[in-house]
């Protein structure tokens, strides 16, 4: 057995011990916001105090500096929510629905994966590749006994330790955890005929949430163990090309090709990981304005039309209503590995395009054709 695994084991028992907890602590309740996310702009550091884990990231790459609690809403969207027309679209998920048992889809960016936990509930074999760990930064504390916050509105809980309750009840619905029903009114649900005239005592608030929590963990770590889930922490430009998969999916939808440092090298090594008949799902965030250039004249194009033309049917570029998804594909008996995908571009210049309040970065990468454009192949 190797280490990774014991540590997975040693968690899970540990775990095991505290499902009938040991009340620790006082509960700590605010009811004003707690987010405080600081502007980032120059070289910036992901630091898990927890793992004592660091990640040196590119200063253009804000989003991957933010500390786990930072987040104003970590994703926790599922399959349902994916197919959305402003998201992946209907199709899409229904495919990824349609997925084998024991076939491989790897996961970049995603906050909680909760899609990924239906997929490996589904029987796929998951790896995540993210830049936080928000259940070790936001949900093992409660799981450890340790202080954390609370947020209410209207006598109902709303947030703990920066994770929203919706985001929780998903988290737990992909897991199978079943809400207790105390915690059904404390969530503002289906009491399942519970009768409340208000919340718990903070003692018996305390003792049920950590059991709800530490159940959850619990089921997470059970599919670590089971070899159906494999997580990895930092950037997928970094980590990905030492992973020894070859996947049968990818999925990236919050964000990881769009803070990449360099889109098209990253849209190469996806390509490597894919199976002969592998497909990659790339959300192509509608703040992006990449650029194409033959450096000798005036004429410029979509970075992504460009790549469309360039190497269909290999790259497809399709509207799901409010979203463009680049879908990559390695075809059964056509891939050839001893070169990039694609080439004949330059290395991208960047142009930095701001985004939202909390100081997130989208650069605009600008390409340059080496050479004459790159026919079909």
């Amino acid at each position: 057995m190797d280490r990774y695994h014991s540590r997975l084991i040693r968690r899970a028992f540990t775990l095991s011990l505290f499902l009938n907890p040991v009340v620790y602590g006082a509960v700590s309740i605010h009811t004003g916001s707690q987010y405080n996310t600081n502007g980032h702009t120059t070289l910036g550091f992901c630091a898990n105090l927890a793992s004592k884990h660091q990640i040196n990231v590119p200063f253009d790459n804000v989003n991957a500096a933010l500390l786990s609690h930072e987040y104003v809403q970590p994703a926790a969207r599922n399959l349902n929510d994916l197919s959305s027309d402003f998201l992946l679209g209907k199709a899409i998920v229904e495919e990824l629905q349609s997925l084998q048992h024991g076939e491989r889809v790897l996961l970049t960016g995603g906050g909680f994966f909760v899609y990924g936990l239906e997929l490996a509930r589904r029987g796929a074999l998951v790896t995540v590749i993210n830049s936080q760990d928000f259940y070790l930064d936001l949900l093992e504390p409660i799981m450890s006994g340790k202080p954390y916050r609370i947020l209410m509105s209207d006598d109902h809980i709303t947030e703990m330790n920066s994770v929203p309750i919706d985001s929780l009840q998903r988290i737990a619905r992909a897991l199978r955890v079943e809400t207790p029903r105390v915690l059904r009114y404390a969530f503002s649900e289906d009491s399942g005929g519970f009768v409340s005239v208000g919340l718990p005592s903070e003692v018996m608030l305390r003792f049920e949430l950590q059991k709800y929590v530490q159940k959850i963990l619990f089921a997470l770590y059970t599919l670590e163990i089971e070899n159906r889930l494999d997580r990895h922490k930092g950037l997928v430009q970094d980590l990905l090309p030492g992973i020894n998969i070859q996947v049968h999916r990818i999925i990236d939808v919050w964000d990881a090709f769009s803070y990449s440092s360099n889109r098209v090298a990253l849209l190469n090594l996806y390509y490597s990981k894919l199976v002969p008949g592998g497909k990659a799902y790339i959300l192509l965030n509608g703040r992006m304005n990449d650029k194409v250039t033959d450096g000798s004249s005036d004429w410029q194009q979509d970075l992504y039309s460009y790549l469309e033309n360039a190497y269909k049917p290999l790259i497809r570029v399709v509207l799901t209503g409010g979203s463009r998804v680049l879908i990559l594909e390695k075809p059964f008996g056509f891939h050839d590995d001893s070169r990039p995908l694609v080439h004949g571009l330059s290395d991208p210049t960047k142009e930095a395009a701001f985004i939202g309040s909390g100081g997130l970065v989208v650069p605009r990468d600008d390409y340059q054709i080496i050479g004459a454009r790159v026919s079909r192949p």
